[in-house]
């Protein structure tokens, strides 16, 4: 099955809402954050069942990205979290506020650097 039907139909009958952006799939991990609801999810790849629900500051509009086991999520109130693969432990001294903006874009994880748009108008990379 494709795994976009299979991550809508796991969401519809779980009652998530809110799936406004794509998921990362790492590890036999589905990643995915709501929109409405500011919830964080982890479901295991093969059986659909969850692994981690977490609440989040804000509400998130940008698709999460993984590399090295670390899922890099933006949040609207101009956060960048930093959780495990499983998705119930956040990097401790990882959360970082961006001025004024929020983040809309998804982070791109390359070259040992974390890149980032947000809507103060800044292309952030940090290393």
């Amino acid at each position: 099955m494709d795994r976009r039907v299979c991550v809508r139909r796991l969401c519809e009958r779980r009652g998530v809402r809110g799936l406004i952006t794509s998921p990362a799939v790492a590890n036999g991990k589905i990643i995915f954050a709501t929109s409405d609801s500011s919830l964080f999810h982890v479901l295991d790849a093969e059986t659909g069942k969850p692994v981690a629900k977490v609440q989040a500051k804000a509400f998130m509009f940008a698709s999460p990205a993984v590399a090295g086991g670390v899922v890099y999520q933006g949040v609207l109130n101009g956060t960048l979290e930093a959780r495990d693969l499983a998705g119930d432990a956040a990097i401790v001294g990882f959360d970082r506020q961006f001025g004024v903006g929020a983040i809309f874009s998804s982070p791109l994880v390359a070259n040992g650097a974390i890149y980032l748009g947000s809507t103060d108008g800044n292309l952030y990379a940090l290393e």
